[in-house]
């Protein structure tokens, strides 16, 4: 039987759930890597969902046009995970002087 450990932080339910221990909810991930990304068109579509405020979405992996999950986005979605990003896209070009 799993014990159910209760955590007060994402950091503690995504932990918990690491190390194979009963975290009291699924750690939820939604653009924190290549693999969970969410595309740009529905990263604007969460935005509006979610009454935030409007604004380009940047591109952080232009292969799949995979748009940031910025931290009211994450904060409203109830997102656990935060995104660690190379500071090179996969193509190798210096990810900064972001483009409206």
């Amino acid at each position: 039987m799993a014990v159910t450990v209760p955590e007060t932080k994402s950091r503690e339910r995504f932990l918990a759930a690491l190390h194979h221990r009963q975290p009291s909810g699924v750690p939820i991930d939604f653009g924190g890597t290549a693999v969970t990304g969410i595309h740009a068109t529905c990263v604007a579509a969460l935005r509006d969902y979610y009454g935030l405020e409007k604004r380009p979405v940047k591109i952080h992996e232009p292969f799949q046009m995979l748009g940031l999950v910025e931290d009211d986005l994450r904060t409203a979605m109830g997102i656990d995970v935060v995104g660690v990003f190379a500071r090179k896209t996969m193509f190798g070009f210096p990810a900064d002087y972001w483009k409206t």
